[in-house]
């Protein structure tokens, strides 16, 4: 079952921030005459700005009968669903892996001391479903 993350207006705020700044230093740039240093700007900016369009875009969460796969940009990753000993949901913590865009998801705590945050876009339904496949874990 598949999962997006969701996206909350400040994290929007933040990329859309990030390209308009970057593209108008390109733009600046482009007035002057065109040397190395005005291709290593472009080659930069969109590196950077296909970075975060990718973690944008790509965010998501998948869930099978025995894990949830997390996907967020390059960051990859996956919880094996009979680890998971501890869900605190609605709650932004610090945590060592961050694979979402939202304030308020879920921190899931495993057996190895791993904790991963992530966002869905509908919480409820993600814990109840791993739920079906491992009861025993705590929701708080």
């Amino acid at each position: 079952m598949q999962f997006k993350s969701k996206i909350c207006p400040k994290m929007l705020a933040k990329v859309s921030a990030i390209i308009v700044l970057i593209t108008a230093t390109i733009v600046t740039f482009s007035f002057e005459p065109i040397n190395n240093g005005f291709y290593l700007v472009v080659a930069l900016s969109a590196t950077v700005i296909g970075n975060h369009l990718w973690i944008l875009f790509q965010t998501n969460y998948t869930l099978t009968d025995e894990k949830i796969i997390y996907k967020s940009g390059a960051l990859r990753g996956e919880i094996k669903v009979k680890e998971i000993t501890e869900i605190e949901v609605g709650k932004s913590v610090s945590a060592s892996i961050k694979p979402a865009l939202a304030q308020k998801g879920l921190t899931i705590k495993c057996e190895k001391n791993k904790t991963v945050y992530i966002s869905p876009e509908t919480p409820a339904k993600l814990v109840n479903e791993v739920l079906k496949h491992n009861e025993e874990i705590c929701v708080v």
